[in-house]
């Protein structure tokens, strides 16, 4: 089931398949009426538009539609795509899929005495800080700063459900909200991550999708692919790259072309074992891929015939340069390959484009290409 995706399953529609309109019904009530009234009474009649009993006819077949209508979406209902809502959460649940995506985001507070003492000062579970707004991250245990130590590192969680508490970078949270004796400060050392809102019913589909690949216990690639995107919705890459007999390593890239540090690897890594459905025999490592940096220079012309749209088509191949280095800083091993940018900026109405940089580049596995320079030349109009 490797990548399978929603969009790759077949519409369906019982309408479209027995050909059902509103004129078909309507053609074939006229008809029956019709030769039903000749075999009571043994006269033709034809049924005009302005026909009292026509008239009624396409009331009657008009609601008989809806009804198809209606029976037609519930019926499609019974198939992942089209599913929504309660239903497909109950759906979910036959697969033993019963989770609603609602998640606190994480951190780690480093806390700082205010001196080095010669016992331990404790800090109660629950303490919270804040970086000055109205989301506060509340230490998960109990902890002490060491005799002789200045500081002590501890996990905490975000007091709100969902995305709110993601994105505070190292530093940010540095207000203390419930003094503690002898603590002179607060600051979290991570980015704060991990929290989601409840699923959207696109993303609850994909999910149901992949699940069974999480069902065998031997590890299976789709497994600690699907594993590893639900540790994160930063996640936009995954990658499954060779390693040695018995070690599962996973190369994720984050939104944005960030490239995830050791920490937030880790923070990964910890979230997968903390799930307690991996294989014991697998050592599982979570790594950043190397990058492969690239220029992009590229001329573009634009068709005499099309002068009086040029400003747009060169928004739209703006867009399209933009649109090409995403693609390439989001999907983990895709090659640099320059026929996709000529695509992309003829689909926005370029006549013409001539690409100085990138050249095709092969990239492996565990790499990934991120644009460093964008050049964008407009060249002007040409004859066709």
């Amino acid at each position: 089931m490797a990548g399978s995706s929603i969009e790759n399953l077949p519409e369906i529609s019982i309408l479209d398949d027995e050909g059902i309109t509103l004129e078909s019904i309507q053609n074939e009530m006229i008809s029956d009426y019709e030769q039903r009234y000749q075999e009571i009474t043994g006269q033709e009649i034809a049924l005009h538009p302005a026909d009292e009993d026509r008239i009624k006819l396409m009331v009657v077949a008009g609601m008989y539609y809806q009804l198809c209508v209606i029976m037609n979406e519930n019926y499609k209902m019974n198939f992942l795509p089209n599913m929504y809502g309660d239903r497909l959460k109950n759906w979910a649940a036959n697969f033993g899929f019963v989770e609603d995506g609602v998640r606190r985001a994480t951190v780690t507070l480093r806390f700082f005495a205010s001196k080095i003492q010669e016992f331990a000062i404790g800090i109660p579970q629950g303490t919270r800080a804040t970086a000055g707004d109205s989301i506060f991250f509340a230490t998960d245990e109990y902890a002490e700063i060491l005799p002789g130590e200045e500081y002590v590192d501890v996990p905490a969680t975000c007091t709100q459900d969902g995305k709110a508490g993601n994105e505070y970078q190292a530093g940010k949270i540095e207000i203390l909200v419930d003094p503690v004796n002898m603590i002179r400060g607060v600051v979290n050392v991570s980015d704060s991550d991990g929290g989601h809102d409840a699923y959207t019913d696109d993303e609850l589909r994909e999910l149901v999708l992949n699940f069974p690949s999480t069902y065998s216990t031997a590890g299976p690639e789709e497994g600690y692919i699907q594993l590893v995107r639900q540790c994160s919705d930063r996640i936009v890459s995954v990658r499954k790259i060779e390693a040695e007999e018995a070690v599962v390593r996973m190369c994720i890239m984050c939104e944005g072309g960030k490239i995830p540090d050791e920490d937030y690897c880790e923070q990964i890594l910890q979230r997968i074992k903390a799930l307690k459905c991996t294989p014991d025999t697998d050592k599982v490592e979570i790594v950043a891929p190397e990058v492969i940096e690239y220029e992009l220079d590229i001329t573009y012309y634009i068709s005499e015939d099309k002068k009086d749209i040029a400003e747009s088509i060169k928004t739209g191949v703006g867009e399209a340069v933009v649109s090409f280095t995403e693609f390439t800083q989001e999907n983990i091993g895709h090659d640099i390959n320059p026929d996709i940018l000529t695509a992309y900026t003829s689909a926005a109405g370029a006549r013409r484009i001539v690409i100085h940089a990138p050249e095709y580049t092969v990239i492996r596995e565990n790499q990934i290409a991120i644009c460093k320079l964008v050049d964008v030349k407009y060249g002007g109009l040409e004859q066709d």
